[in-house]
């Protein structure tokens, strides 16, 4: 047994000595050398009573004291916690080292975003309505990596007063001739929805594509004078999934006046929402549902 620290200069950790190795024990061999310093581990075979060659399946190479230096396992359980336009909040579940675990990596992609200590990290200077992936690893003491977390993908909330709805799919409970549910999200004031008449309640939704941060809506109706004020019983629901509706805004008269521009804005706790839906169990001036726009705010 030689060791060298720079590969060229070798000196003799261990004599040459006879080692039998046999199925019935392993077909293994250890062999306990001087502390040394050595980068490079070199075993010498002068002879071997099975076949003219020297043969080795495994070499394996411990620190003084015969303790392995092994990697943490990988965190588990990453989770995004919250979010804004420009940051990402993550949280996981603690890694295992048989020597400690000193710290943890975020990656996005294969870059390191984040270093930190604890099991949790905010990942900021991200561009807003932004999907990005991450992972986290562990380290330990002696600089190993463990293998990468499960991953998480999130979309950054969009930025301030932008309009998530615009564009947007939609869906209704029902709809009258050429007055179907896009008419809301199409930035044409004069377009509109109107629900099926005398069928109360009625809804309309817009589906944002993702599961945004929402706390306002804007209601319109076309702002010409012809559409005299009247007063909609409203209420406004989310979901994250399309199935599971909760309430948002609860049901109230809202009055829509030409005067003060046919609109009516409401604000709420944010809430985690991709669908938001507009049911509508009334109206002063007509029996149906009616909106011309629906826009969507995160604040």
């Amino acid at each position: 047994m030689q060791g060298s620290v720079d590969g060229s200069s070798f000196s003799t950790i261990a004599g040459a000595s006879a080692f039998t190795f046999d199925p019935a024990t392993g077909n293994t061999v250890t062999r306990t050398l001087t502390t040394t310093t050595a980068r490079h581990i070199r075993l010498s075979i002068a002879g071997n009573t099975g076949w003219p060659a020297g043969q080795l399946a495994q070499v394996e190479v411990y620190a003084a004291g015969g303790t392995t230096d092994n990697p943490p396992t990988a965190p588990s359980g990453l989770t995004a916690t919250g979010r804004t336009a420009s940051s990402v909040s993550l949280a996981w579940t603690a890694s295992t080292d048989d020597n400690g675990v000193t710290g943890y990596q975020v990656r996005q992609g294969g870059m390191v975003v984040a270093t930190v200590t604890g099991t949790t990290a905010t990942v900021s200077g991200l561009s807003a309505s932004t999907s990005y992936t991450f992972t986290v690893t562990a380290r330990d003491a002696a600089g190993n990596t463990s293998a990468a977390s499960n991953a998480v993908t999130v979309t950054t909330d969009a930025p301030a007063n932008t309009d998530l709805a615009r564009g947007r799919s939609t869906s209704e409970s029902s709809h009258v001739q050429s007055y179907g549910s896009g008419n809301v999200v199409d930035g044409d004031a004069n377009s509109y929805w109107e629900s099926a008449n005398n069928a109360f309640p009625q809804w309309v939704q817009v589906d944002l594509g993702a599961t945004r941060t929402v706390g306002r809506v804007v209601l319109k109706l076309p702002p010409s004078s012809a559409w005299a004020t009247r007063t909609q019983t409203i209420a406004v629901q989310g979901s994250t999934d399309g199935g599971s509706f909760g309430t948002l805004v609860g049901s109230a008269g809202r009055t829509f006046d030409p005067s003060t521009g046919n609109q009516v804005t409401l604000t709420f706790s944010a809430a985690q929402t991709r669908y938001v839906r507009i049911t509508v169990t009334g109206n002063t001036g007509w029996p149906a549902g009616q909106l011309s726009t629906l826009e969507v705010y995160g604040s």
